[in-house]
């Protein structure tokens, strides 16, 4: 279905399938390693950025023949190897070896596509059989030659989708949620429990939180999502990098129709204030001139 469907969409320049991750559990060096484990084709590391600390990824001939070779994070490298080198080193993972082809920079939570400890290619034998038929649970990634392009691809996918004939399948119906990858870390973070209409609400206060930060740096500043865990509870962080606040504008910043911006209207954190008040999310923005401006929710 994915081979029929998603490959060859208008606007795109580069599409890429991987499964979900899930938890394996490993023994090295006299202790019990828990991890997550994920299933890759070759085009998810051509598509995503991830810093490798040594070695490579896996080719597309080790990927053609089903090659028993892993990725494995900075964390999983200390765990298995300690201050060794990793790369051509063999693990054992759920009770199979695989050799270690490269070590990636430890992935944070927030970036939930690319989030794991460990890859492997998905024509390994065990698993190939349901590759092969695009059976089970996979996320589509599609890189867009351009982000003008993404609401054509978005609305060529729904339309493609609705066509699918399900007749003498197993299957009743199909179900595609088309997003960009910040919708879907939105959509998963806020939306647990909760009606669509809120899940979208909660985005748009995601969107409106960010829109200020980028505001903020201009083009030379950085912005940093995270998630940080503080007695027991999970804490969204949305830093930036501008030029901060004075005590007296941070005072006022979620008093309707103030803003610091020349042609600001004074909505955007306001609205931010009222949907995250209606659902119940305490939120704190720390802020001071010249230092880091962060927005924190507790969720």
């Amino acid at each position: 279905m994915l081979k029929n469907h998603l490959y060859d969409l208008p606007g795109t320049e580069m599409v890429s399938v991987s499964g979900l991750m899930w938890e394996v559990l490993s023994y090295a060096r006299g202790q019990r390693i828990e991890s997550y484990f994920r299933y890759t084709d070759v085009n998810y590391w051509k598509i995503l950025q991830f810093d490798f600390l040594e070695g490579r990824p896996y080719t597309q001939d080790e990927f053609d023949s089903g090659a028993p070779v892993v990725v494995i994070n900075e964390a999983m490298q200390n765990k298995f190897f300690g201050q060794e080198s990793a790369t051509g080193k063999t693990v054992t993972i759920a009770g199979k070896n695989y050799r270690v082809t490269g070590v990636v920079s430890n992935v944070p939570f927030t970036r939930f596509i690319p989030y794991s400890d460990m890859w492997a290619p998905l024509t390994i034998e065990s698993v190939r059989k349901d590759f092969d038929k695009y059976v089970g649970m996979y996320i589509g990634l599609i890189l867009a030659k351009d982000k003008s392009y993404i609401p054509q691809i978005k609305e060529e996918l729904k339309s493609r989708l609705k066509g699918i004939d399900l007749e003498g399948s197993r299957f009743r119906k199909v179900v595609s949620v088309p997003e960009t990858t910040l919708e879907m870390s939105a959509r998963v973070l806020f939306s647990q429990g909760r009606s669509d209409e809120a899940a979208v609400l909660l985005y748009l206060a995601l969107m409106n939180i960010l829109r200020n930060s980028i505001e903020a740096i201009d083009l030379n500043g950085t912005i940093t999502i995270s998630i940080e865990e503080e007695n027991g509870n999970h804490i969204l962080l949305i830093t930036d990098t501008g030029e901060g606040l004075s005590s007296e504008a941070k005072d006022q910043l979620f008093t309707p129709f103030f803003s610091t911006k020349p042609n600001g209207q004074g909505i955007g954190l306001t609205l931010v204030n009222e949907i995250l008040s209606r659902h119940n999310f305490k939120f704190k923005l720390t802020c001071q001139p010249e230092f880091p401006t962060r927005f924190s929710i507790f969720l």
